[in-house]
């Protein structure tokens, strides 16, 4: 099918797609926790860094 045709037996479809907190994929927490040991920080360092911030509590 040529890009932009569409025909009269096959309807369009459109869709979004969500995933919070891992239900589709791996959860946020131990992706920072895989990412951080990779990058030689410690253990949740990158989670928790917007939580010890005045502009991450904010935001």
């Amino acid at each position: 099918m040529a890009h932009g045709t569409v025909t009269a037996d096959v309807p369009e479809q459109r869709g979004l797609i969500l995933d919070f907190a891992g239900v589709l994929t791996a959860s946020p927490l131990d992706v920072h926790l895989a990412w951080s040991v990779s990058e030689g920080l410690a253990p949740g360092r990158v989670a928790q860094h917007p939580q010890r911030s005045p502009q991450g509590r904010r935001l």
